[in-house]
């Protein structure tokens, strides 16, 4: 990110073209990298992100990666517009977009919509927030709690195809007992295709 700071100093638009000595330009650079770091570091800070996978069908890999192969894991499936329709406006919605840092740079206003390439079968969106957004006094620690009406937000609860089925049973439980009509099922990976 330097040296396209330097190229960026060095080659202003025609508009503002001047002659830049290398030196103001290393100095510029040097400024207006700090300044990145500076923000890049409080958007961090201030920043709570959701990750959710995107995807038409169940994902093998997606249970193995983030799963972890444990059998008590569970997927909630919804899609962006209910999502959207179940957040105030504080909350933005994106699409990853997986690049090179090498070669590519973020979009420093929105950093976290960038992942590495090398992650590219993980298909996320995110929804995040600022802490400055969700109100005066909010808690900035690890997390917060959103009020969401599962039935508006949650098309299906799918099960790890590894559950054992006392767990099963006691995830269909809580769903009756909350009285809540949600959909409810054990994901069918491991059953034969045909």
């Amino acid at each position: 990110m330097y040296d396209f700071f330097v190229e960026a100093v060095k080659n202003p638009p025609s508009e503002y073209k001047a002659d830049v000595s290398d030196q103001y330009a290393h100095e510029e650079a040097t400024r207006l990298l700090s300044e990145a770091e500076t923000t890049l570091a409080k958007q961090k800070r201030e920043t709570y992100v959701s990750c959710w996978h995107i995807a038409n069908h169940e994902s093998f890999l997606m249970w193995k990666v983030y799963a972890n192969n444990r059998p008590d894991s569970v997927c909630i499936k919804t899609n962006l517009i209910r999502v959207r329709n179940c957040l105030g406006k504080q909350y933005r919605i994106g699409i990853v977009r997986y690049i090179d840092f090498k070669n590519t740079f973020p979009d420093v206003n929105f950093p976290f919509l960038y992942k590495r390439a090398a992650f590219l079968q993980e298909n996320e969106a995110r929804i995040f927030v600022r802490s400055h957004d969700v109100g005066p006094g909010f808690d900035t620690g690890p997390g917060f709690y959103v009020d969401i009406d599962p039935e508006a937000l949650v098309d299906e609860v799918l099960v790890s195809p590894e559950a054992p089925q006392w767990l099963v049973d006691n995830i269909k439980r809580v769903i009756e007992l909350s009285d809540v009509a949600i959909r409810f099922r054990v994901s069918d990976l491991n059953e034969e295709p045909f």
